[in-house]
Parts: C-alpha cells; sequence; structure tokens
C-alpha cells in the first residue's frame, strides 16, 4: 500500500501527483485505489470531550473533568442549537464517525488492530464516540451539572482547598488546578447560571486558600540562610499561582496582606523568564497582562514567536516542545497555552488560526488519551479565533484523472464532511495519478489516496511520505579491537554461520501514535533474540515482537526525528531467498506510511 497524504489550512486549490500510479506495468496487478477527504477536521477535536466524564476515578481531578466537559457540552449547545443534530444523526445513522480511528479502514492496513497491543484502546474511544449523542443531550448536562458542584462543594476543605482523594492532604496543585478550570470556564461564560451562586461560592472559599499557601511558601523561602532575592527564581507552582489567580482579579483583588509576596513572585518570574520552558513562560505573560502589565506580556510574546517556526501544513508551532513527566512538559497542552497567551495579550488572530491548525493537525495523528490535553486544546479552540464548528466544509470541487467527484451524490458524514470513494484494480487508469482539490472555504481539512497492488517483494521499490525507512545491512566481525561492521551490497555473498546486523533508519516529520514497523527476514536467517517483549533504549520505548517471517516493532508514541533500530541475525542455510521489506504505517492514521525496496541475499 502506497499512501499520499494532503491538507488545507483554508481555501485554495492544490494539485497533486502520485506518480505511483503511473507505473502500472505487467509486473503489478492493481488491487484498489481509495481517496478519502475529511471537510471540517475541528469535529474531531469535539469528539475527544466524552473522554473527560468516562472516568469512573473518585478523585476531585476526575469531578473537575467531569464538570468541565459538561460545562463546555452545555456552551456548545447554547451557541450552536444545530450541533445536537450532528451528534443524533452520527448516532442514527450507525456510521463510522463513532469509530476510533484505531478500528477504522481496516483494509488499508498492514496489520489487524486485534495483533496489536493497542486492541482496548480502540474500543475505549470507540465506546467514548458512542457515548457522544447522549453526552450532548440537554436534560442529562443540567442534571449532571448539580451533581459535580454538589460533590466539588462537598469535597472542599473547611480551608478552601481539595485534596487529591477523600483523607489526604490539601493540595495547592490540585487546587490551583480546580480554580484554573473554573477560571477557564468564566472566561467562555459558560458556568451556567443555575449552578453559578454555589461555584462563586466555591471560588471565594478556594482563592482564600491558595493566597494563604502562596504567602505562607513565601514566607519560609525568605526566613532560608543566605537566601538572595535577586538570585531567586520562583517556583513552578508559583508561577501557576499567579495564572489561576489572575482570572479573578476583577471580583477579588488580592487583599493588601498579599500584595508584597504577590508583587515580588512576579517580578522575579518576569526577571527569570528565560530559565523556564514556553508553557511556563506563557502563564507568566498571562497572568502578568491580568495584573495589568502589559508591556512586560508582550515582551515575552515578542520573545516566544522568535522561537515560533511556520509551515503551509503545520501552522505556526515550536521545535521545543518536548514531552516530560512534569504538567508543564506536554506539547498538546504547551500549544494550547500559547494560543491563549497570543490571543488574550497580543490579539494576533493571524497567529491564533495558524496555532489551532497545528493542534488540529496533532489530532489527526493521535488520540489525545490524557484528560489535561483534551481539557486544554478544546478549550484553545472553542474560545479564541473564529468558530471552527461553523462551516459544513463542503464546499469544494474534486477531479481525480479525468473523473469529476461530485460531493453532492456522496454519502458524507455530517459535521466533518469526511467521505470516501473506492475504484476496484480494472477501473484504475495511469492519468489518476493527477489530482486536483479545489477548496471553497476556509475550514482545516485533509484528506489522503490509498494506492494497493501487488507485485513480487525483490521488485518493490523505497515508498516515503511524511516518514523515511532507510534498510541498511552489515557483517558482524569479530576483532581484537571489537566488532567491525562491514556493509552488504547487493552482489556480497554471505556463508552459513555468519552475524548479520540489521540497521533501520526512521525519520518522520510529525508526531505520530500507535505506529507499526514490521521487519520482513529471509527464511535462511533466524534472530538472536528469541523472546518478545518490551524495550526502553537510549531513552526510547517500544514493544518487540519476534515471528517466524518477520520481527514486529509496536511503538506508542513516535516524536518527529530520526531513530534507529538495530538486531542481530545468524545465517542458518545455504542457497538464494528473498528478505521483503519493511513496512512502516500509523495504525491511528494510516495514511501515514512509508516502506523500503525489496532485497535478495546469496548463501554459500
Amino acid at each position: 500500500t502506497d499512501t499520499k497524504a494532503f491538507s488545507f489550512s483554508k481555501a485554495g486549490k492544490q494539485e497533486i501527483d502520485f506518480k505511483e500510479i503511473k507505473n502500472i506495468n505487467s509486473d503489478i496487478r492493481a488491487h484498489k485505489l481509495t481517496f478519502e477527504y475529511t471537510g471540517n477536521a475541528a469535529w474531531y477535536a469535539v469528539q475527544a470531550l466524552p473522554y473527560l466524564e468516562q472516568s469512573n476515578s473518585k478523585s476531585v481531578l476526575s469531578i473537575k473533568n467531569r464538570f468541565y466537559s459538561n460545562s463546555i457540552a452545555k456552551k456548545i449547545i447554547d451557541d450552536n442549537p444545530e450541533i445536537e443534530k450532528v451528534f443524533k444523526q452520527w448516532k442514527a445513522s450507525n456510521s463510522d464517525a463513532l469509530l476510533s480511528n484505531l478500528e477504522k479502514n481496516k483494509e488499508l492496513k498492514n496489520i489487524l488492530i486485534q495483533h496489536t497491543p493497542w486492541l482496548l484502546d480502540a474500543k475505549n474511544e470507540s465506546e467514548q464516540k458512542q457515548k457522544i449523542a447522549l453526552f450532548f443531550d440537554d436534560n442529562k448536562i443540567n442534571h449532571e451539572l448539580q451533581q459535580d458542584i454538589y460533590k466539588l462543594a462537598r469535597k472542599q476543605t473547611r480551608n478552601g482547598g481539595w485534596a487529591w482523594f477523600d483523607g489526604m492532604k490539601e493540595s495547592r496543585y490540585i487546587s490551583q488546578n480546580i480554580l484554573e478550570v473554573l477560571g477557564h470556564l468564566k472566561y467562555l461564560n459558560a458556568i451556567n447560571t443555575d449552578i453559578e451562586k454555589e461555584s462563586e461560592s466555591i471560588i471565594k472559599k478556594a482563592l482564600s486558600f491558595i493566597d494563604d499557601e502562596m504567602l505562607a511558601s513565601y514566607n519560609n523561602i525568605i526566613k532560608k540562610k543566605n537566601f538572595d532575592a535577586e538570585k531567586y527564581s520562583p517556583a513552578s507552582i508559583d508561577i501557576h499561582y499567579l495564572y489561576s489567580r489572575s482570572f479573578f482579579l476583577d471580583e477579588y483583588p488580592v487583599k493588601e496582606k498579599y500584595k508584597k509576596a504577590t508583587s515580588f513572585i512576579k517580578k522575579q518570574a518576569y526577571e527569570k523568564r528565560n530559565r523556564y520552558n514556553s508553557y511556563q513562560k506563557a502563564l507568566i505573560g498571562l497572568a502578568l497582562n491580568r495584573f495589568g502589565e502589559h508591556e512586560k506580556a508582550m515582551d515575552i510574546v515578542a520573545s516566544l514567536k522568535e522561537y515560533s517556526t511556520e509551515s503551509e501544513e503545520f501552522g505556526m508551532y515550536w521545535n521545543n516542545f518536548n514531552r516530560g513527566w512534569y504538567w508543564y512538559q506536554a506539547p498538546i497542552e504547551n500549544q494550547a497555552m500559547m494560543i491563549e497567551l497570543f490571543d488574550e495579550v497580543a490579539k494576533d488572530k493571524k497567529a491564533v488560526e495558524k496555532m489551532k491548525l497545528w493542534l488540529l493537525k496533532q489530532k489527526q495523528t493521535q488520540n489525545w488519551s490524557t484528560s489535561s490535553a483534551t481539557v486544554k486544546a478544546v478549550y484553545a479552540l472553542l474560545s479564541t479565533g473564529d468558530n471552527i464548528l461553523t462551516e459544513k466544509g463542503d464546499n469544494v470541487e474534486i477531479i481525480i484523472g479525468k473523473q469529476k467527484i461530485d460531493i453532492a451524490k456522496e454519502t458524507t458524514q455530517t459535521g466533518t464532511s469526511y467521505f470516501k470513494k473506492s475504484w476496484k484494480g480494472e477501473e484504475v487508469y495511469p492519468d489518476m495519478s493527477q489530482i486536483v482539490i479545489d477548496k471553497k472555504d476556509n475550514t482545516v481539512s485533509w484528506g489522503a489516496m490509498y494506492w494497493q497492488y501487488f507485485t513480487d517483494l525483490d521488485k518493490v521499490k523505497n515508498y516515503s511520505t511524511g516518514v523515511e525507512i532507510i534498510k541498511q545491512f552489515y557483517k558482524v566481525e569479530k576483532t581484537e579491537k571489537g566488532e567491525k561492521l562491514i556493509e552488504i551490497g547487493e552482489d556480497k555473498l554471505l556463508k552459513v554461520g555468519d552475524r548479520i546486523r540489521v540497521r533501520m533508519i526512521l525519520t518522520s516529520d510529525r508526531n505520530l501514535e500507535y505506529v507499526h514497523l514490521q521487519d520482513m527476514r529471509a527464511a535462511s536467517f533466524e534472530p538472536t533474540e528469541t523472546l518478545s517483549g518490551y524495550r526502553y533504549r537510549d531513552g526510547f520505548g517500544y514493544y518487540q515482537s519476534i515471528n517466524d517471517a518477520s520481527t514486529d516493532f509496536f511503538i506508542s508514541y513516535l516524536r518527529r526525528g530520526k531513530y534507529v533500530f538495530e538486531y542481530d541475525l545468524f545465517v542458518e542455510q545455504k542457497g538464494e531467498f528473498s528478505n521483503g521489506i519493511t513496512t512502516f504505517q500509523s495504525i491511528y492514521a494510516p495514511e501515514f506510511s512509508a516502506h523500503s525496496k525489496g532485497s535478495r541475499f546469496k548463501v554459500q
């Protein structure tokens, strides 16, 4: 299967040359050509919302997430009454709209989801999407909002804070996190009027708690021996305090007894801003702007903009978004915070729309299977810039070869305007390599063409899209100085007993989830390792499965960049053997795939 992906960030015309289709000859038996197109990809972000309420955990964060998701759902329905009809149509039609991307397009994938470690992930995401019509039911939302606010109030301690679970000590970070979500909802005007009084009571008590905690922390710091105020960099929890507190300054200004400590943290955070990552800088910038220090906030915006990257496909983003263990080291949350900063502080609508594009492009290849990523991403997409859900995305002209696709006659999904069209092998002609797409509206859209054919493995050529595989073979020889690797070319003879090192160099231009890498193996070769299992090498983890005819690698999360996979084989039998190919595919987004060329070996 060869694939060709494309995407649009706005109206425009693209001409795509899928030259592999031109190469139909006697060595190739055409199987199928498939074209798919999504007119408005923003709906995939909304589909992630039910994930927030599916947890049965009794933690206060789960309650907060359910409260947030129900409030956002209520806001979406109130602002877009027609949206409820979309979800009901998805449910009634029993279409692929409510299937996980892991379960869709089985015929276009190199492996069945049942043969991967991600079957449960697929079922979980599908179950989550199946609930979407019920999730947006107005009566259900109103009932659950009452329940959620009652639970948050009951779990709030006398001091005004919250513990992670009942019986644990109050947590400053969790309390600030809940206030942050309440601040988001107030900013969006998404707190239901029926529970506004209870919400205000909770907020007032929580602000008193985090103010006291901040002051106690400040007093402990300045009492330390050899404390130097000019060299001090506020902790991450203090920066998060400034941000959470800043949502409520109009109704609840900082009291006099807290002002000295708050001013000190603000001053030091700004002066030491270069010691923090981009997420923390955005928190500082937003807080300073709300505290009335707009020029300092703009300094941070200008600095961050200098380090940004822009492209036609991905929009505006930052290369230094590295996934880490801490709450401020997550790529999706980082981008969402940048959108909030550039929208609120810089009022830069053009940059905001470019950044929203990057966020949606991540949803194309990732599940957003954490509540934090979903909360932040949906907030950023819905609270800033243009309303991404209003346009249908079906105003497009598509010509494949000499055929014009009439979308009005195609069965498209409501909302996403997704459709798929296939041609059998005998219906495929070389001129179908030329694809012209003329898009008339400004929605974020994407799609792909899949070309499936049969041919001898030895005749398969290298193919790459946004990802590329280079496969190399080395003969391993023992010397006094250690191992020596001798590259094996096409004409190199092997002999029984030789040790071979297979090296696969994988390059990806984007972050991907649920990646399957399969390396076929000649019948003469036997692996030195026989046990499958999880591997963790050089900070990178994956599951390696050793089978009779191949070695498979399952990678849950692949950051963009270059990776090297190596494993050893022994030559067991003489003769001439086909070694097959190496294939790469994202099971979540199968349009991103690649394969190496076929190869043969002669063994003496």
